[in-house]
């Protein structure tokens, strides 16, 4: 940010410093309140749980279906080199597949615990299954690539998916709503299979 000539005077050295610090600590504690997750440019946790209470409020008051899907997975391999400092290849491949297959008007969250969920307004249970599937071909179309394929195929190994869609006649809160898809993901996980990218729906 600036240049300093020598013979450098020292109390200014440190004063310039102090200045530098406090505008960094001030540009990360406004990213921590943020609702954008700096990275991906996807929304955080909090980001996604406002945007999922505004989507609620539009499918009430418009009558539509809202669904919400939740992705997740083992993506993290501590023999395996980061392409950046905090993805490995197969989340690079995640985030890659969701900017491809969602839409516009769906809201994408990448939570803390690096599990990643989609709210798509106007979508039924027959959206999101939609959804799922537009994602299962992106990754098999970045599979066909040969340097990107084997961290497609440990990512199609390692990742789960559960949906939970709230129709007109029965609403949920948008707490409800990221609530029930992360207990199908949960369930997803749950099923002992190693070689296939597993889905499960929300079941009360």
């Amino acid at each position: 940010w600036d240049v300093l000539r020598h013979p450098v005077d020292s109390e200014e050295l440190v004063l310039r410093l102090s200045s530098f610090i406090a505008v960094k600590q001030s540009a990360d504690r406004l990213r921590e309140d943020g609702l954008a997750d700096p990275v991906t440019g996807f929304y955080n946790a909090q980001g996604i749980l406002r945007r999922a209470r505004e989507i609620s409020a539009d499918a009430r008051r418009l009558d539509r279906a809202v669904a919400c899907v939740a992705l997740g997975g083992d993506l993290f391999d501590e023999h395996e080199v980061r392409s950046t400092d905090d993805f490995t290849r197969d989340e690079v491949e995640l985030i890659e597949a969701l900017r491809t297959v969602t839409r516009v008007s769906d809201a994408v969250g990448r939570l803390s615990t690096g599990e990643f969920v989609v709210v798509a307004p106007g979508a039924d249970q027959a959206g999101a299954l939609r959804l799922i599937d537009r994602m299962k071909e992106s990754l098999d179309e970045a599979g066909r690539t040969e340097d990107r394929r084997p961290a497609v195929e440990r990512l199609w190994r390692s990742l789960r998916g559960g949906y939970y869609a709230a129709s007109v006649t029965s609403p949920a809160a948008p707490e409800e709503l990221l609530l029930r898809a992360t207990k199908a993901l949960r369930r997803a996980q749950s099923v002992e299979n190693g070689d296939a990218f597993t889905v499960r729906a929300y079941e009360a």
